[in-house]
């Protein structure tokens, strides 16, 4: 079984809410008389069988669905096969609920999601909408300043009429109403990229709150974070010094402008980004949009969503991302060959990436990266850090501090313990956590 597959022995409920689940997603086939394992068990259907089967699903959905049901013989033994097609204009119900694929199961669309769903089978996305406030004028310099760009780049002609080039990019409607996408790039918003420098995790010695358009406010939040993260310089014979950056700084402004075209703008919290000795944080509110999962960003091979397209349109058109769906492929290429590794996860509606240095020296650092396997060494460090900061903190207390999910923490605290790194005392309601006393931080 997979995100497009599902075996029944057979039809009952759940049939009926995987049609539901896969009208929702990608579509898929239902096989019925046939075990989870594979085995063909067989069913016994006549044409009044499947005709009440197909009453029964289009009773229980809404909009009704009618997938493709065909009698298939195998051997002396008979198979139903149920061909569902991914529905047009979604989300489809099933007895009042919303359900959609994921992985090998049905799993219901969460009531604030389900706006999302429809609008992005209708082509539509949230920053689409028309705003009528007399407080959104548009700053008609920073318009002037992006047709020039995006001329330059190559990707939009631009004409002598500014108003019709916005209407053609669908930043303004035929009224001359800005889209929230156009008040976002070039007007007045409440939406802001929260920068902070931190020595610990609760010492602040530099900060910023950006809240300027988002045309500017990408090259002004970039200026904040290499302010903040240490540069090195190579002298290689030629005339002017090589810079190297603790992180590329490429890197930096992919995941700067990932932060800023695909947060949820609905959710009024801030994007957030904190700087450490030893790492630099994204967290962006709103978790990944639509299907996408955190298994398909680790492929270069994903299919992109877009919760913002006119964002998305937009900085493309200036040439700040060169193709849709192809971001983290291409930080990825960044950090190949490079002492950094790199975390994604989602955290209490949040969308975290963090960058991590990976020291190649021995003591604490270097044992967790050399003696851990898999994607959890370059996060270890800071865990075994707090709880050394912390004697006898607590999986809920971690998490807080650290902004990571207790179940990834959970996992990660145990390989700590394998590790003889960290250890747990006291009861199951009380127990914290302390760090070894043959550790050398």
């Amino acid at each position: 079984e997979s995100d497009t597959l599902e075996l029944k022995s057979s039809f009952g409920n759940e049939t009926i809410e995987t049609i539901a689940s896969f009208s929702n997603t990608v579509g898929g086939d239902i096989y019925l008389g046939v075990s989870s394992k594979g085995d063909i068990i067989g069913l016994q259907s006549d044409a009044e069988t499947i005709k009440d089967w197909v009453n029964k699903i289009k009773q229980a959905t809404k909009p009704q669905i009618f997938p493709v049901i065909k009698q298939i013989e195998i051997g002396d033994k008979e198979v139903v096969h149920i061909k569902v097609q991914e529905y047009p204009i979604k989300p489809i119900a099933c007895k009042d609920r919303y359900l959609r694929r994921v992985g090998a199961s049905n799993h219901i669309i969460p009531l604030n999601e389900i706006v999302d769903v429809q609008m992005n089978s209708l082509n539509l996305s949230f920053d689409s909408f028309p705003v009528v406030s007399e407080k959104n004028n548009l700053d008609w310099f920073l318009v002037d300043k992006f047709l020039r760009k995006i001329d330059e780049v190559g990707r939009f002609r631009r004409t002598t009429d500014d108003k019709n080039d916005l209407k053609k990019l669908r930043l303004i409607s035929d009224e001359n109403t800005p889209s929230f996408a156009s008040v976002l790039m070039f007007g007045e918003h409440n939406t802001g990229i929260h920068i902070g420098r931190f020595k610990a995790t609760h010492l602040i010695i530099d900060d910023i709150l950006i809240k300027t358009p988002l045309i500017s406010a990408l090259d002004e939040a970039m200026t904040f974070i290499k302010k903040n993260i240490s540069v090195a310089f190579e002298f290689t014979g030629d005339l002017q010094r090589k810079e190297v950056w603790k992180y590329p700084l490429q890197v930096l402004r992919e995941l700067l402008l990932n932060s800023i075209i695909h947060r949820d703008y609905r959710n009024p919290t801030d994007i957030i980004i904190k700087i450490f000795d030893d790492k630099i944080v994204f967290s962006n509110p709103g978790k990944l949009f639509g299907d996408l999962t955190i298994e398909d960003l680790k492929k270069d091979s994903y299919r992109a969503n877009h919760r913002n397209k006119l964002l998305a349109e937009s900085f493309y058109l200036l040439g700040e991302i060169e193709k849709y769906g192809t971001g983290f492929s291409r930080i990825r290429s960044y950090l190949e060959g490079q002492d950094l590794k790199m975390d994604f996860y989602e955290n209490a509606g949040f969308f975290v990436v963090e960058l991590f240095a990976v020291p190649q020296n021995g003591g604490l650092n270097g044992g967790l990266n050399g003696g851990l396997n898999g994607g959890l060494n370059m996060s270890l460090s800071p865990i075994v850090a707090l709880i050394k900061e912390k004697p006898g903190i607590q999986i809920n207390e971690l998490s807080t501090h650290l902004s990571r999910s207790v179940d990834t923490l959970d996992k990660q605290v145990k390989k700590l313990i394998q590790e003889k790194l960290i250890e747990r005392r006291g009861s199951k309601k009380t127990g914290g956590y302390w760090s070894r006393e043959d550790i050398n931080l």
